[in-house]
């Protein structure tokens, strides 16, 4: 396969072979995930990239998200997508350096 849109269309295809890697990636990403929540006990897990468009990978990262980490740092700990898509890291630079700018400029109007 010669890019992740292929892997995700043999997933849709029920590619079992394929199934069982994405389910895996995502089992493992839940799993150094979890160190993460149980340690700094955020709000929201919100996944992205190409694979995040995988179903068998987010439920696998949920699943081990919730297996692995206390209750108390689960109990309303929202995991999801992000809506960007496969572009959410680009658009979240964008609106940084947008903010920065902003930011940059309200503070010489005040001055």
């Amino acid at each position: 396969m010669a890019s992740t849109a292929d892997v995700l269309a043999a997933s849709e295809d029920a590619n079992a072979t394929v199934i069982t890697a994405i389910r895996r990636a995502g089992g493992l990403l839940g799993e150094v995930l979890a160190t993460v929540v149980n340690f700094a006990n955020p709000d929201a897990v919100l996944l992205g990239g190409a694979l995040a468009g995988a179903e068998a990978f987010v439920a696998a990262a949920r699943g081990a998200l919730y297996e692995r980490c206390l209750p108390l740092a689960t109990r309303r700990l929202r995991i999801d997508t992000v809506l960007g898509g496969v572009d959410a890291g680009l658009l979240g630079a964008g609106s940084l350096a947008l903010e920065s700018v902003l930011d940059e400029a309200l503070r010489g109007e005040s001055r």
